[in-house]
């Protein structure tokens, strides 16, 4: 039987979506597909490397202390022997410039050692979290880190609106009129989504509308006809053949995937 110790907050600064912290304890080896959405993850290792099928690798990486994912348009296979324990934090694309000092496009589709991108001063901070008593007491010195990185400066006010207008509208955007609305080409909008998010609008918005899908099959049984219908896809095939390019499977093995456990997500 797994057993789950789960700790999150309400992240004090927009570019992070999400804090986690996490104790997974499974009877054996456990194998888990991570689905893609429009974010950013960063895993903080405190506990033994957890296994990462890259894509197009036999064997799994190990990332001693963490690793950044960037954003993506497939599922990962993850791997432990039975114990994982550490801190996920959902970010935006626009955190990466100010947190990482790279551009978003040299993280997508890619995941990079967290020790490779953090300042010498910062490479301790797993061991440093390890040696705190509680969830409450890391999430406090995680969000110190967070908020002396990401007010050094001003994000692209472009990237933002346009961010802002693809999420409120669940991924249901015009392209070309959003490059009206900001007065740039589509080339231009392009480029600084290249840039500062590391896909183009188009996909951008997809992985929006997949993420709000897999929200709501995680919330119970819904039809896939008008779920499909209120989350703008043109029909049920057209959800169908969304969830196949981004989760490898079907809709129902889609809805029973995330209603199987808090990191099912």
């Amino acid at each position: 039987m797994s057993t789950w110790d789960i700790a999150t907050r309400r992240p004090t600064r927009s570019p992070v979506r999400r804090l986690l912290g996490y104790d997974e304890r499974t009877p054996g080896p456990l194998c888990r597909r991570e689905l893609p959405g429009p974010k950013v993850v960063c895993i903080i290792e405190l506990g033994p490397p957890l296994g990462v099928f890259e894509h197009g690798r036999p064997e799994p990486s190990r990332f001693r202390g963490g690793f950044v994912a960037g954003v993506d348009d497939r599922s990962t296979l993850t791997a432990h022997d039975g114990w994982q324990r550490g801190i996920q934090i959902d970010l935006s694309p626009m955190a990466v410039r100010d947190l990482f000092g790279v551009a978003m496009h040299e993280l997508t589709r890619t995941i990079v050692d967290l020790d490779a991108l953090l300042p010498a001063k910062l490479r301790s901070l797993p061991e440093e979290l390890q040696g705190l008593p509680s969830w409450e007491a890391r999430f406090d010195r995680v969000e110190r880190w967070l908020a002396g990185r990401l007010s050094v400066r001003a994000a692209d006010p472009r990237v933002v609106c346009a961010l802002a207008c693809i999420e409120d509208t669940g991924g249901n955007v015009d392209v070309a009129a959003l490059c009206g609305q900001l007065g740039v080409s589509r080339a231009h909008l392009a480029r600084l989504f290249r840039e500062h998010v590391g896909v183009t609008p188009k996909l951008y918005a997809r992985l929006v509308r997949f993420d709000r899908l897999t929200t709501r099959l995680a919330g119970g049984t819904e039809a896939l006809a008008p779920l499909a219908a209120d989350l703008g896809y043109y029909d049920q095939a057209h959800l169908a053949r969304d969830v196949r390019a981004f989760a490898q499977m079907t809709p129902t093995e889609l809805g029973a995937h995330v209603a199987g456990g808090p990191l099912a997500m």
